[in-house]
């Protein structure tokens, strides 16, 4: 008669199994009409043909640079990867003079506010903005604070200061993505995932723009480190006792979230695809201590934080001008291809909600009704699915992640650079193609992950490496299903990029030792003998 415990191991690998085979199912789907269907990304027109034989190329190209790395034998492993740091912040740097642009759209509200507004303890915040766009209240204390520090040394300079903040937040996530690969997979495994972390288009386009796409990249790869540094410990800790590194460990968590969902608040996704997991695999007791410590940081630097903003802000500007969350719920069911949007900003949407009455309330009362009559429409042409599916490939098939937008507008310096990378430009062709390219393999890779993963789901061969695999796909997928529901545009999964690197890591690591196996077992009996 089998015990409770394994049948719960028996039920919780078939939700792994399931989970699995829908991920693959549903990125499949988007890869699909990515290359097929791509006019509705809007961004360029690929030729499909083209664009197939070039990303299988650069699926060749990627496995056998993994086979060459993983193979050399690196004598000066520090100064391999300082070099290729300072090659990727010199080309951030050489990117952000020629594309730097003046602050507009969010980030020109943002960069007002924080150079006209004392962010202190007695000010009150009185601007329409931040009660009607709320997740921006965390990124204008940030500027507020380093700009700030700046000013108290005589440098004013605040396009300049936040680019170079911008760059500092990207890097430490490209290097806590290396340390996590490390941690996990040896040096040559991590030089690998460094490589093709910086050659991430992203990267360089999005340096100029520092706002929170970029300034919360460092959070959701931090958390995932300190989750896998957390993990190790508790396995070398075989009295299962909280020591000093475990709580400090925890309490580090704690933190980056607490601070990362300030700045972006889908870094969540990552700790709760991280809870899950850890309950699906659960052996001991023991973890449920060391989330207690982690989720106890967070409660009580939100409680700090929502004391502070309490002081700061004005009850009448709030009521006045607060949106609520159903606003970007109804912005993300608007279906509007022909002005470039699909579930996207919408700016009818925001006059909408701006001018309806009775402050909060009656704007959610609004936007409920808008919410309802677009699902019923959808629901009575039967067009609710071709929609998401719409809406998946405007946010997940777009390579160059809605850079050329964001980098058209109000640039300082306006040249011939603008001609490689805009949407228009006269030669944007490689731009285009080789971003598209390189963020269809990521999902390629993704997929082959998955797939491989779900063929071996009765082979652990290192728990930790598997767990955290099930942790960064999940969370990506959280990812996918929070935006299908939310407003949307391809910029917001630039956050996840390490993330999803990390994940094309995977599958490449993957693919890589499948292929060896089957070759070894095609081999003459005679050749296979080491």
């Amino acid at each position: 008669m089998e015990d409770k415990s394994s049948k719960f191991y028996k039920i919780t690998g078939k939700l792994i199994d399931v989970f699995k085979l829908f991920f693959v199912v549903i990125f499949s789907i988007i890869v699909f009409k990515t290359f097929f269907n791509n006019n509705r990304v809007k961004m360029y027109d690929y030729n499909p043909l083209l664009l197939i034989l070039l990303v299988i190329g650069y699926l060749i190209i990627v496995l056998f640079l993994y086979k060459v790395i993983t193979r050399i034998s690196f004598k000066h492993k520090k100064s391999i990867v300082a070099i290729i740091f300072g090659i990727t912040v010199l080309l951030q740097l050489v990117f952000s003079y020629f594309f730097m642009v003046i602050p507009s759209w969010d980030v020109g509200f943002v960069y007002d506010i924080v150079t006209n507004f004392d962010m202190s303890i007695s000010s009150k915040i009185t601007t329409s903005y931040l009660y009607q766009y709320p997740n921006n209240i965390g990124i204008t204390v940030l500027l507020s604070v380093v700009f700030n520090f700046f000013k108290l040394i005589n440098i004013d300079s605040y396009t300049v200061i936040g680019i170079g903040l911008n760059i500092l937040f990207i890097d430490l996530a490209i290097l806590f993505l290396y340390k996590a690969a490390k941690e996990l997979f040896g040096y040559n495994r991590a030089i690998f995932v460094l490589i093709l972390m910086c050659t991430m288009i992203p990267i360089y386009t999005y340096a100029p723009i520092f706002y929170t796409d970029t300034l919360s990249m460092l959070y959701p790869i931090l958390l995932l480190y300190l989750y896998i540094l957390l993990s190790k410990k508790s396995n070398e800790n075989s009295s299962k006792k909280i020591n000093k590194e475990i709580i400090f460990l925890s309490i580090a968590m704690g933190i980056t979230v607490a601070i990362g969902i300030q700045i972006k608040v889908t870094i969540v996704i990552l700790f709760v695809a991280l809870i899950i997991i850890e309950l699906l695999f659960l052996k001991s007791k023991y973890i449920f201590k060391v989330a207690g410590i982690v989720v106890s940081t967070i409660l009580l630097l939100l409680f700090a934080k929502n004391t502070y903003l309490k002081n700061i802000k004005d009850p009448i500007v709030q009521y006045l001008n607060e949106f609520p969350y159903t606003h970007w719920v109804m912005m993300g069911l608007n279906d509007n291809p022909d002005n470039g949007t699909i579930g996207g900003f919408y700016g009818n949407d925001n006059i909408y909600t701006d001018l309806l009455p009775d402050g909060k309330n009656g704007r959610k009362e609004g936007n409920i009704k808008v919410i309802k009559e677009r699902l019923s429409n959808f629901i009575a042409k039967h067009d609710l699915l071709r929609f998401e599916l719409s809406k998946m490939v405007y946010t997940w098939g777009d390579g160059t992640y809605y850079a050329p937008e964001k980098l058209r507008r109000s640039p300082v310096r306006e040249g011939i650079q603008h001609q490689f990378v805009l949407q228009n430009g006269k030669y944007s062709y490689v731009y285009m193609y080789y971003s598209q390219i390189q963020h269809i393999s990521l999902l390629i890779f993704m997929i082959i992950s998955m797939i491989i993963n779900y063929r071996n789901r009765k082979e652990f061969n290192d728990i930790l490496k598997d767990k955290v695999n099930l942790i960064i796909t999940l969370s990506i997928f959280g990812l996918l299903i929070f935006l299908i529901i939310w407003e949307t545009r391809s910029r917001y999964i630039v956050n996840f990029i390490p993330i999803m690197v990390f994940a094309k890591f995977y599958g490449i690591d993957k693919l890589y030792d499948y292929i060896l196996i089957k070759r070894k077992k095609l081999l003459p009996k005679s050749d296979n003998i080491q």
